[in-house]
This record gives structure tokens, C-alpha cells and sequence, in this order.
């Protein structure tokens, strides 16, 4: 099995599933996403995507907070 991070390529034909990568009640946990996977979209494109949806920046504690109030995006990861 291939695992990329966010920042990396894969031919995304390849690609069938991306989980994202959240950090709740201290614990690292991998969700499944539900978005649709589309051709000429890399893993960096959807976690762009993802985490503009999910999750709202906060400048003075440097961290992506997730908007349901559960915990902190970190990325996502594509297999």
C-alpha cells in the first residue's frame, strides 16, 4: 500500500481514498472523507479543499481549529 501526505504527487487515477488527519481529545485519528474524487485533482488539491471547508485558522494560535469544535485539522492522507 502507497501513503502520501498532502504536500505530495500521485498519479490521481490511482488514488481511492483520503482520510483526514485530525487531532481530537489528544488522539491523532484518520477519518474517512466523503468528498468525490475527480480527475486532475492531486491529495494537496483536496486537502486545500477539505480543510478550507472543515476548519478555520486561528493567526494567534497558529493551529487550524475544525468549525464542529472537536479538535485540530493536521491534513489529510491518500491512498
Amino acid at each position: 500500500m502507497i501513503v502520501l501526505l498532502s504536500g505530495e504527487k500521485r498519479d490521481p487515477a490511482k488514488m481511492t481514498k483520503i482520510y483526514m488527519i485530525l487531532l481530537i481529545g489528544g488522539m491523532y485519528t484518520l477519518e474517512p472523507s466523503n468528498i468525490k474524487l475527480q480527475a486532475g485533482f492531486y491529495c494537496g488539491d483536496y486537502a486545500d479543499i477539505l480543510r478550507e471547508q472543515l476548519a478555520d485558522y486561528n493567526e494567534e494560535q497558529n493551529r487550524w481549529i475544525l468549525k464542529d469544535g472537536r479538535g485540530d485539522w493536521f491534513g489529510v492522507m491518500c491512498k
